[in-house]
């Protein structure tokens, strides 16, 4: 278990993202906070921060929640059993090709995670992802590669796409501060499926209010 951590000033990591957590899949990963060195090499503008599960086909995915990543992203292996991925607040554009704030990669689940100018990356295997907020500007919020498949449900994007079910914007209290609690009036309030335990608990710990 990998629990209220700080990692900062990241660096390079194979000449991509900086990699603060590379460990056997199977582990608790929560709570942790992230942000990158800020730095420039090639098209990665400002190094990122990854969050990922190594290769062990012997064992099961892991639970990756509660955690907040500035220009990172959290991404599995294609040997790794599946991963569940909720609850996690991951922002700001790293400049990779993709820009993605998660990476799917075996059957993982992707459920009320929160990404500002980031986007999910359907990019191996089936997914299932539901609830998830994700306002990437005017790009693709779900790129899902040829060849894979997912379940979707109820995710607001800031414009229509794959997998969107909603499309708005979701007015977050102040983006620009990083704080991604929802205005009065937001489209993205009461618009979830419901999920029940452990998925109806928000990032603060409230209930979660469930429509439909």
């Amino acid at each position: 278990q990998i629990i209220n951590n700080r990692f900062t000033r990241l660096g390079k990591f194979y000449g991509a993202n900086a990699a603060a957590i590379y460990i056997p899949n199977g582990n608790l990963i929560e709570r942790n906070y992230f942000t990158p060195y800020d730095c420039q090499n090639g098209r990665f503008i400002g190094s990122g921060t990854t969050m990922r599960e190594d290769v062990d086909p012997r064992a099961t995915g892991g639970i990756q929640r509660f955690n907040v990543m500035e220009r990172g992203f959290i991404t599995t292996r294609t040997s790794a059993g599946p991963s569940i991925i909720y609850n996690n607040i991951i922002y700001g554009d790293s400049g990779s090709v993709h820009s993605s704030g998660i990476m799917t990669a075996h059957n993982d689940e992707v459920y009320n995670n929160t990404l500002y100018d980031r986007r999910i990356w359907i990019a191996y295997g089936s997914a299932v992802v539901k609830n998830n907020i994700i306002f990437n500007g005017n790009q693709a919020s779900i790129i899902a590669d040829p060849g894979t498949s997912a379940t979707y449900a109820n995710n607001l994007c800031g414009i229509a796409g794959t997998g969107c079910n909603v499309v708005g914007n979701p007015n977050f209290v102040n983006a620009a501060s990083n704080d991604f609690h929802l205005q009065t009036g937001s489209p993205a309030i009461d618009a979830g499926v419901t999920l029940g335990v452990p998925y109806d608990k928000d990032f603060d710990g409230v209930s979660r209010p469930q429509g439909t």
